[in-house]
């Protein structure tokens, strides 16, 4: 065993004479190098390419647009007929045949729901909008995973808003309203 253990370091010290004669050879290493790199050609090639920056002026261009005539359509009036509807037929407004979820749907998802309470049958929810004095907001059909649901909600332009208004719909029903993206109830709603 002790003539391996001398071959050994034998081995080692060779190894660390021919590393320490390698290192200090006469010749700098190639990366220590300053003017030798291979980006130098390259670079000049590319500042030779540039050319220098030269002011054009050209002459301003002007349009003269056509004279344009305009000559009205004569203008015919119609008398306006009061036709009464049907019998057995109730006049509406054209504003009331657009229901909840339709105004739901035409919002920006950008704006926030405060939703207040959810249902599965609309007498449910007449009786909470009753009893807690919510007739100001809307009821809005949604499915939720193959339901239908009734959320009954209050619209808003900003989160800051929206929950405002939870914190004063919170003291009034006591329990806690949900403020969501109106994108997200726009995807549950059924159409």
């Amino acid at each position: 065993m002790n003539i391996k253990s001398k071959q050994f370091r034998a081995a080692l010290a060779v190894n660390i004479l021919a590393l320490g004669l390698a290192a200090c050879s006469s010749s700098p290493a190639p990366w220590s190098r300053p003017d030798t790199s291979p980006w130098t050609d390259k670079r000049a090639a590319e500042a030779s390419a540039v050319p220098d920056d030269e002011i054009i002026v050209q002459e301003p261009v002007i349009y003269e647009p056509a004279p344009v005539t305009y000559e009205p359509d004569p203008v015919v009036y119609e008398p306006v007929i009061d036709v009464p509807p049907p019998a057995g037929v109730e006049a509406r407004s054209v504003v009331s045949d657009i229901n909840n979820e339709q105004r739901i749907m035409a919002l920006p998802g950008n704006h926030y729901a405060v939703q207040v309470y959810a249902s599965n049958t609309l007498a449910s929810m007449d009786k909470f909008k009753n009893q807690n004095m919510l007739d100001d907001l809307l009821t809005v059909k949604t499915d939720r995973n193959g339901k239908t649901m009734y959320v009954l909600v209050d619209v808003h332009e900003t989160r800051g808003s929206a929950q405002m208004a939870a914190a004063e719909l919170e003291s009034k029903i006591g329990s806690k309203p949900w403020v969501r993206s109106v994108a997200g109830l726009q995807k549950v709603v059924q159409q």
